[in-house]
């Protein structure tokens, strides 16, 4: 996917970026392991356009759209937010606009002076251009606590998050910014389970009809679950020729009821081509993952896992001519159902808000208080799933799905057609027990899908066994030791997570582990009720991955160096 930066200046003798500039800010910001396209600028004498990688992107005389974008009327200003999952900056005599999607999927971010106004997929461009960078103490807990930014956070100070289905109006004659926000709204229609049912196909169907596909120059991503399986049921309907990808360890083709497994015969099943890609590792050092999984993502999110390869997978897709991916991210519904037992601290460790006052030996070290926005707290009266389900929509979708994406998004574009708004705003019409835990959709995967189990295992290593490794240790050991004296955090809460690096996870025979297959078993079997009751009397602290929160802080760490660097270099080639 392409990456935008726009700028903006309150005056014509403010304009002091060129092309040359443009593509400086491609060299130093893009991976370092793929030749990217070269950058296309759209230039006026109040505003500059640069389009990173500009493959796949929409460029309509001094619009610029990314992603999947339906209305052909995307680049008028004043118009509504159009169907899509996508980030538009569009432009007319006077103004500015930025829009995102009903769920943010696509990350913009900006910046704003008494002279300059700065926009970008990337956090590193507006710091570069407006020169300021400022540590967020709040985004470096949420990462530290939760392996991402936290709501609505930047790295910087000086860089805010457009939130989901917004639209945000510069006038760049008064120099006033308008922000149009609508709000994640649940509000359940009355209607039979049936006539809900019926909504929601006529949604995904409508929205497949409209999608706009190119199987020559689009991949499918396909895993064992129900969300790819609901994807590869309408494409390959309607474009047979599709291809379709998935990753993962060797081993994993082999591992009955993996994903690597399941999305094979999946393939087979659809009779549609099918690639297998592995992670393999032997050829890149651990602290060249890490290091260019930071630079891909911005440190953004901590999940690993998928990126072992150093990103080959990515850069071959490039390589090859593949111009769009086709993920399942989606918005049916989440965990954990709700039951009278189910408590507030369920529901937000659920969609990943963990926070330091979580961990059991952490609390002590809360460095930095953690709240979220006054719209994100539970209303009065408001039905924790209906809760949950916003959280997840306002929070998880913008902060953790659009972070995954932003991994991706330096190579190829990205499509997610179950983050339609037609989809979207169904769903919210829903009640809570027809969402608890994607219900009403699994229903419907069901009704359509080959007689083909799900995936019960993921075709990735466990994160934990990544960073257990002999050569992962070493690295994180080494990394900590500088954090101690090139970071915000609490020295003393770095020389603890220090102390507690394991070389490999604990032995099977071990009282912990033990403990452990109890609890899962208790959960594959027991109600949902008694699971939440077992939660709710017990202690809900969380047990440290301390090897996975030494790498958040070596995340911080790294964003913190470059995010500096960044500032201080400026844009100038």
């Amino acid at each position: 996917m392409a990456e935008v930066v726009q700028l903006c200046f309150r005056s014509n003798s403010e304009k002091r970026v060129d092309k040359d500039d443009i593509q400086h800010l491609s060299e130093r910001v893009l991976p370092d392991n793929f030749t990217p396209d070269p950058p296309v600028v759209v230039e006026n004498d109040r505003y500059l356009i640069g389009v990173l990688n500009p493959r796949g992107a929409y460029v309509r005389e001094d619009s610029v759209g990314l992603g999947t974008i339906l209305d052909d009327d995307w680049t008028e200003l004043g118009s509504q937010t159009p169907e899509g999952s996508f980030a538009i900056f569009r432009n007319d005599s006077k103004y500015t606009e930025l829009v995102s999607d009903i769920v943010g999927s696509r990350t913009i971010w900006y910046g704003f002076t008494d002279e300059l106004f700065v926009a970008s997929t990337l956090q590193r461009a507006v710091v570069s251009f407006l020169q300021e960078y400022t540590p967020d103490p709040q985004a470096q807990a949420w990462m530290l606590s939760a392996g991402m930014l936290g709501p609505y956070r930047s790295w910087a100070k000086e860089v805010e998050q457009l939130r989901p289905n917004t639209i945000l109006r510069l006038d760049r004659d008064s120099w006033e910014i308008e922000n149009r926000h609508r709000p994640a709204t649940f509000e359940t229609v009355n209607r039979s389970p049936k006539e809900h049912y019926r909504e929601m196909v006529d949604a995904i169907e409508e929205t497949f009809s409209e999608w706009s596909v190119s199987p020559s120059s689009e991949v499918l991503t396909l895993s064992g679950g129900y969300d790819s399986r609901a994807l590869l049921h309408h494409l390959s309907s309607t474009h047979p020729e599709i291809e379709t990808l998935t990753w993962g360890t060797p081993q994993s083709q082999e591992t009955e009821l993996s994903d690597a497994d399941i999305a094979q015969r999946l393939a087979q099943s659809y009779n549609v081509e099918h690639r297998f890609e592995s992670l393999e590792t032997t050829d890149v050092s651990i602290e060249t993952v890490i290091e260019r999984f930071i630079q891909a993502g911005e440190g953004r999110i901590d999940h690993l896992s998928g990126y072992l390869d150093g990103f080959s997978l990515w850069e071959g897709l490039h390589t090859r001519g593949t111009e769009r991916v086709i993920r399942g991210d989606e918005g049916f519904g989440w965990i954990p159902p709700i039951t009278r037992f189910t408590s507030p601290a369920h529901v937000r460790q659920g969609v990943g808000l963990t926070k330091m006052s979580d961990y059991d030996d952490l609390d002590t070290f809360d460095f930095s208080r953690q709240r979220l926005p006054d719209h994100l707290d539970r209303m009065e009266n408001e039905h924790l799933g209906d809760w949950r389900d916003r959280l997840y929509h306002d929070v998880r979708i913008p902060t953790t799905l659009a972070a995954l994406n932003g991994l991706k998004s330096p190579y190829v574009e990205l499509s997610n057609p179950l983050l339609s708004a037609r989809i979207i705003s169904c769903v919210r019409q829903q009640p809570v027990e027809l969402r608890d835990d994607k219900n009403l959709f699994k229903q419907y995967v069901d009704s359509i899908s080959p007689d083909v189990p799900y995936a019960t295992r993921s075709a990735n290593p466990s994160l934990s066994s990544v960073l257990s490794t002999p050569e992962a240790v070493a690295y994180l050991d080494s990394e900590l030791e500088r954090a101690a004296t090139s970071t915000e955090l609490p020295q003393e809460l770095v020389a603890h997570i220090h102390e507690h690096i394991e070389p490999s996870p604990p032995s099977p025979e071990t009282h912990s582990s033990s403990v452990s297959n109890f609890v899962s078993m208790v959960k594959a079997h027991a109600p949902r009720t008694v699971i939440d009751a077992i939660k709710r009397f017990s202690d809900d602290n969380i047990s440290p991955d301390y090897n996975r929160l030494a790498l958040r802080i070596v995340i911080i760490v790294r964003m913190n160096e470059i995010l500096r660097e960044d500032a201080d270099m400026g844009y100038s080639a």
